[in-house]
């Protein structure tokens, strides 16, 4: 079986870094989903709107 060879490489290789446009590209996508999500709990804030009832 070659499972264990591969998996051993893969080990000895180690984990490769992520780069420069990954990490831009994280955060880009970050800040995408997290300012609408913000604006939106502020308006609702602000409108007096009371906590849904579960």
């Amino acid at each position: 079986m070659h499972v264990g060879s591969a998996s051993c490489s893969h080990f000895r290789r180690g984990k490769r870094p992520i780069t420069f446009v990954q990490a831009m590209q994280y955060w880009i996508k970050l800040t995408c989903l997290a300012v609408p999500a913000f604006v939106l709990i502020a308006l609702w804030i602000r409108s007096g709107g009371e906590a849904p009832v579960v």
